[in-house]
């Protein structure tokens, strides 16, 4: 009876060491070594520096990570890009925020401001300049050096609109024309109206001025 408590005492002791020799050397690093007895097969766990009996025991080393595992599977779609389309399934642009919208002139993305259900609210007068004294010839609008208009990508595009329906986009076009001296300069309103031709001078980087009607049949609505 001894001899059985004695033995199984003995087992216990033998898992308790062999768990705390196994659960160390993972806590440490990532590479368990031993020393595998050629005799027996018992594996005695050692660390990095220790030198095995090549008499008796062969050494052998075994990462604590195991191979990658393969990829799993793909996950749901995400929301994707929202499109702004009017009534006849016209697509203007892409919902930029709850008013805004981007839409692409030529080759640039501009941002366009004022974008309801209902169609287009009425924008704010915008600048044109130009060369001469009197307002005639091609418009202008001041950018800095990259010809960036308002310092913010995309850029922003002037607009009027006579009604919710149609409104008449105003946009930087065409390379960058540095020391562009302006002589007058006018301000068109939402109607389309504009200011008498004002006399001023103003030297800086400029692009000239492009204009497209965009003509919509509301009411505007936003989809995937």
């Amino acid at each position: 009876m001894k001899f059985q408590k004695a033995f199984r005492l003995g087992l216990a002791l033998v898992a308790g060491i062999a768990a705390s020799l196994l659960s160390a050397p993972r806590a440490q690093a990532d590479t368990i070594y031993a020393c595998v007895n050629k005799m027996s097969g018992a594996v005695r766990i050692v660390t990095a520096t220790t030198v095995c009996d090549s008499k008796k025991e062969t050494p052998l080393s075994w990462s604590t990570t195991g191979p990658q595992g393969p990829p799993g599977p793909t996950g749901p779609a995400g929301p994707g890009t929202l499109r702004v389309l009017d009534s006849n399934n016209q697509a203007l642009g892409i919902l930029y925020d709850q008013n805004t919208m981007i839409l692409l002139l030529g080759t640039q993305w501009f941002k366009l401001n004022g974008v309801l259900v209902a169609g287009f609210s009425q924008p704010t007068g915008t600048q044109l300049f130009y060369a001469s004294t009197d307002c005639t010839g091609q418009a202008y609008f001041f950018s800095d050096s990259s010809g960036i208009t308002d310092g913010n990508l995309p850029n922003n595009v002037n607009a009027t609109s006579a009604s919710q329906s149609s409104t008449t986009l105003y946009y930087p076009s065409g390379p960058v024309v540095p020391d562009f001296i302006s002589y007058s300069f006018l301000i068109l309103h939402a109607d389309g109206s504009s200011d008498p031709c004002h006399p001023g001078g103003t030297v800086g980087y400029a692009r000239t001025v492009s204009t497209q009607t965009l003509s919509v049949s509301p009411p505007l609505k936003v989809v995937q």
